[in-house]
């Protein structure tokens, strides 16, 4: 606003400094009283903001919190983080694999153990169902057993069905070939350790230099008369076992307990081993628990009747005939779910058998296919899965060109598609939709642009038109006048 007051000179002193910056610095101390403490929080908080360290320490200090609020909320953290850490995953094991198997190594067996032990449990009942029905006397004796000592009837018959004795077992430290314990079963003549465990390494190297075998290739198994040697070996440590008979494959469960049992216990010493093979005595138990050893029973059974055997065989014929209808339902799950993982737009992020019907979870985008259909294409009843699909938006570019053409609403004329992450636009529209198109392009998430080299303005090209044909007219006048001469 412009002051129109005029003031007279003698009523008050003039306050203003000679060089016209008194009203200046009036405001600027009126300012500074009325805001100047907002003022200084503003500028603390923008150099804080500005700092990339320093905003970096700030998300650090709330990040676990924020982090445990939003797993108790909801599994959206998990889900989001998931695809993250498999990559990484993938990515540590695709350049040094070594690393996460030493690391996974003392708990990876026992996991893949139990899951195999699962399915030989279910093997042993069959058997156990199977042999029940035998009444010949030895049968009836090994049932004695088994009631005696509290342990299966098919256990009973595979302890009395195999003979073997392991003798001997040797820790030998990996890397340097030393002796690091020695233990013998009893009634057996000992040898001398050291040069067991120097030439095992020697025969080893052999081998390998030989047969021109990779420095992963390594001697598992060797035999010499009724003698057998098991290798076992661990990221740091070797267990080797002297076996006399027919040992079964079960028992190397027994040795692999061992060796893991050894390095989850004794790791640090082996990777820091010097040679003093004392520290290594508290790994004794371990490999006394693998001298094991059974023995045949002498006594001669009587051979079952034609009418069992006939029973066993038409049971035998049940069984393999379901066991091989759940194989059948089983690979046809396997491929629909290898089909939704292939789908785009469909994230499969769990599934499986959960109290006898199929389960499977994931994200799915609006704009992907049913998975419920998918399914019924592949042979599985949708009725009998239980599906739980979240919502998420894929970037996928056929999603992002649909998605781009259900928000741009392009007029009738443009084209849309999309190249990785940008919408291309082609075709003729007016300006007002360009200029729409280019500000809610920027709130698309996955976009990173609009390409419009393709695209036509038709307002600019009218305007362009027009121009061209003002440039292009001559305007003639009639000698000193204003008038317009026609055009001949």
């Amino acid at each position: 606003m412009t002051a129109n007051a005029q003031h007279d000179p003698g009523d008050q002193s003039d306050t203003r400094a000679p060089d016209g910056t008194g009203d200046s610095l009036e405001f600027d101390e009126l300012r500074s009283l009325i805001i100047g403490a907002d003022l200084e929080r503003l500028d603390t908080l923008g150099l804080r903001v500005g700092d990339p360290a320093r905003r970096a320490e700030d998300i650090g200090a709330v990040l676990p919190e924020a982090i445990a609020i939003s797993t108790r909320a909801d599994e959206r953290l998990s889900l989001a983080l998931r695809p993250t850490v498999e990559e990484a995953v993938r990515v540590s094991v695709r350049r040094d694999s070594k690393v996460l198997v030493d690391a996974l190594f003392p708990v990876m067996g026992p996991a893949i153990r139990r899951a195999v032990a699962t399915a030989l449990g279910e093997l042993v009942q069959s058997l156990n169902r199977t042999l029940e029905h035998s009444l010949t006397i030895q049968g009836l004796k090994w049932r004695l057993e088994a009631y005696r000592t509290g342990r299966s009837f098919a256990e009973v018959v595979l302890s009395h069905s195999l003979v073997y004795r392991v003798e001997q077992a040797f820790l030998i430290h990996g890397e340097t070939g030393l002796l690091l314990q020695h233990v013998v079963g009893p009634a057996v003549e000992a040898p001398d350790g050291d040069l067991f465990s120097g030439m095992l390494t020697a025969i080893q190297d052999f081998v390998r230099d030989s047969l021109n075998a990779g420095q992963t290739d390594t001697l598992n198994e060797a035999r010499v008369g009724e003698l057998t040697l098991w290798v076992e070996r661990g990221p740091h440590a070797v267990i080797a076992g002297v076996i006399r008979g027919e040992a079964p494959q079960e028992l190397r469960h027994v040795f692999v307990n061992a060796i893991e049992a050894i390095h989850l216990e004794s790791a640090d010493a082996l990777e820091a081993f010097a040679g003093d093979a004392a520290l290594f005595e508290c790994t004794k138990p371990h490999l006394e628990s693998c001298l094991e050893a059974q023995f045949e029973d002498d006594g001669s059974g009587e051979k079952p009747s034609q009418a069992l055997l006939i029973s066993g065989a038409v049971l035998a014929l049940v069984v393999l005939g379901l066991l091989g209808w759940w194989l059948y339902q089983r690979s046809t799950w396997n491929g629909a779910v290898e089909r939704l993982r292939a789908t785009p737009g469909l994230v499969v992020v769990d599934e499986g058998t959960r109290d006898g019907e199929w389960y499977i979870s994931g994200l799915r985008d609006p704009l992907a296919p049913d998975p419920a259909t998918l399914l019924e294409q592949e042979g599985i009843d949708a009725a009998d899965v239980s599906a739980r699909w979240e919502y998420y938006h894929s970037f996928a570019p056929e999603f992002l060109a649909e998605r781009a053409t259900a928000i741009l609403n392009p007029p009738r004329g443009v084209t849309l598609t999309a190249a990785g992450a940008t919408v291309v636009a082609s075709g003729e529209a007016p300006h007002a939709w360009i200029r729409e198109a280019r500000r809610l392009v920027k709130t698309m998430p996955g976009v990173a642009g609009l390409d419009e080299s393709g695209l036509v303005d038709l307002d600019r090209r009218e305007v362009n038109d027009l121009t061209e044909r003002l440039e292009s007219t001559v305007v003639r006048f009639v000698t000193n006048t204003a008038d317009v001469a026609e055009t001949p």
